[in-house]
């Protein structure tokens, strides 16, 4: 029997789940069908079911209980229907294809943990939480971002962190980073690979911008190409290991007036 973890597009699940209630009661519609999943408009899951129009993630968190979805199943279905809401869906394709491998999946990353682990912008956001005499309020915030990130977008992700408990809302109605959880975003190699190469493909987006916009001054960009044998290679990862431990100490400072971004890549070019 055919589980939603068989599918990578919401659709082509729904429409698989609508053959299976008209074999199970020949009486069963796409009215009758839509008005039991909660639609209060039976054409809406109509137009949906024939691509005319895009399911929602509200609308699949609402369905997916109508159906009567696990949490893992419900996870992965709104990342399905997160993949309908977008034109590039190479990234969720990347991530469903992953979790396909998979036939029992208790530990499916939510869509707002994926969306946390997948975004650039999510430790420039908490480290400037950190910064000093200066409004941390969500207007404040959406000003400080607005070069690099859009409104809604800078809306949704301080959402999303609250919802997960990494910040929070003073009673000033200032944002701070919940202490003793800042660090669970840290990106490291147990992360799902899909949501690594977006959130390093933002980095390095953010580089070439920084390359072409600032001064020397307000840079540091090196580059060096080293010839090593395959022995000295968890060495030198040990290093840059290293080198990143010694500028989070300097995070600790009190006196934090900025916010910079470390990037640092290691990887063959030539074997």
């Amino acid at each position: 029997m055919q589980t939603i973890f068989n599918f990578d597009d919401a659709i082509d699940y729904l429409q698989h789940r609508l053959q299976q209630a008209k074999k199970s009661n020949s009486r069963v519609s796409v009215r009758s069908w839509a008005l039991k999943l909660g639609f209060d408009h039976p054409m809406t899951l109509n137009r949906i079911l024939k691509r005319d129009r895009r399911l929602t993630v509200r609308q699949a968190q609402k369905i997916g209980a109508k159906l009567g979805l696990q949490e893992a199943e419900q996870n992965y279905f709104e990342l399905l229907a997160q993949a309908n809401q977008t034109d590039n869906t190479e990234l969720f394709k990347k991530y469903h294809e992953m979790t396909l491998n998979h036939k029992q999946i208790p530990n499916t990353m939510t869509l707002k943990e994926f969306k946390c682990f997948a975004l650039w912008f999510v430790g420039p956001l908490l480290e400037s939480l950190s910064l000093k005499n200066v409004d941390h309020d969500i207007e404040s915030l959406v000003a400080r971002f607005s070069k690099h990130v859009k409104a809604t977008e800078l809306r949704e992700l301080v959402q999303i962190l609250c919802d997960l408990g990494l910040i929070h809302q003073n009673q000033n109605g200032s944002f701070e980073v919940t202490p003793n959880r800042k660090n669970v975003l840290n990106i490291h190699s147990s992360v799902r690979e899909a949501a690594i190469e977006n959130y390093l493909a933002g980095q390095i987006e953010q580089s070439v911008k920084a390359f072409q916009d600032l001064p020397v001054g307000k840079r540091k960009i090196t580059s060096a190409s080293i010839a090593i044998s395959s022995s000295q290679v968890v060495q030198a990862k040990k290093i840059i290991d290293e080198a990143v431990q010694k500028l989070v100490q300097l995070s600790q400072k009190n006196s934090a007036e900025s916010v910079y971004q470390f990037n640092a890549q290691f990887f063959p070019v030539i074997e």
